[in-house]
């Protein structure tokens, strides 16, 4: 019986230590798809919704709101935007930089919480609409999270 015991407490113990491991191994595929409300003054602001193994895994939140934090057009055909992507209910923030130029590319730049040790980069594409003053942003790369599994 004791060795039975000894036996489930160390197959338990391994599937704990794993776990987190296996979330740790790599990049994981992400698709964030952004709704973009153009404001006119530099603040755009809207929503995101994530999906692929980097939201599964529990390495970025699945919803959340998108603010830019910083856009220069003093040349519109390659500008540099940052921006704040803010998980449901007030949640932790992940800082992302976009360099624009005939589509985008962008890299996790920081963030905050369970999100400081996120690093990731990808392409993008903007598309016009819902609505006459929005855009909507699509990301595609991967996400790897050098602090192990994150939870939200």
């Amino acid at each position: 019986m004791h060795r039975m015991i000894v036996a489930l407490s160390a197959a338990a113990l391994l599937i704990a230590v794993a776990a987190p491991a296996a979330n740790a191994s790599g990049p994981q595929a992400v698709t964030i798809s952004s709704v973009m409300t153009i404001t006119g003054n530099g603040t755009n602001t809207g929503s995101f919704e994530a999906s692929g193994p980097a939201v599964t895994r529990g390495l970025i939140c699945r919803t959340g709101a998108v603010t830019d934090v910083y856009i220069d057009l003093s040349d519109p055909t390659d500008f540099p935007v940052a921006k704040a992507f803010v998980c449901a209910g007030g949640g932790p923030t992940i800082l992302v930089r976009l360099q624009v130029r005939e589509g985008f590319s962008w890299a996790v730049q920081g963030g905050s919480g369970p999100y400081r040790g996120l690093f990731g980069s990808g392409v993008g594409s903007t598309v016009t609409g819902p609505g006459v003053w929005q855009v909507t942003d699509t990301y595609t790369g991967t996400v790897t999270s050098g602090a192990g599994q994150n939870q939200q």
